[in-house]
């Protein structure tokens, strides 16, 4: 008799581990687009140093992928970032992934803490094998080479993880 209850006890225990390690996805954005009626899902990264803290937005509506990155960069410019530029991310494992602008792209000079800054907001579509990428190991580097400048920024071990996990997150039905 008292192998009638070890088994359900030990099924019972096997399922509540598994729920337990089930990891929850916290996107910024996950709903039904009432106009549009497309389901919508993004979530944003802060990421650089403080002189250059920027953020990724990774996104899907649907079953399309985008990226959009905000720049910030110090004292006032007229340029653009071209459609067609790339931003390469170099990923823990090597891999070299390279973030298509998908339109010109004009700066808009803000002022803040009697600071000029020029605000740019490139952004671009992704092919799923590119989230499938980011989603298997974090983005350690940034590298962008544009408007005049080239400008490497690190990518923490926080960042890194927190922009995998929004890769993986979006890749969920």
């Amino acid at each position: 008799m008292g192998r009638f209850f070890v088994f359900p006890f030990i099924g019972l225990c096997v399922s509540l581990s598994f729920s337990s390690y089930a990891q929850k996805c916290s996107l910024d954005v996950d709903k039904v687009d009432a106009f549009s009626n497309e389901h919508v899902k993004s979530s944003t990264a802060t990421f650089g140093l403080k002189k250059y803290k920027w953020t990724l937005t990774l996104s899907k509506v649907n079953q399309r992928y985008g990226w959009e990155l905000l720049l910030l960069y110090n004292g006032a410019t007229d340029g653009a970032i071209k459609k067609g530029e790339l931003f390469k991310m170099k990923l823990a494992n090597g891999k070299v992934l390279d973030f298509v602008v998908a339109e010109d792209c004009l700066g808009t000079a803000q002022i803040g803490r009697g600071v000029v800054m020029s605000v740019f907001r490139p952004k671009g579509v992704l092919p799923e094998a590119t989230v499938k990428d980011v989603s298997a190991s974090a983005i350690t580097l940034c590298l962008i080479n544009t408007l005049g400048q080239k400008v490497e920024l690190e990518v923490s071990d926080n960042q890194g993880e927190e922009l995998k996990e929004i890769a993986r997150c979006l890749l969920l039905p």
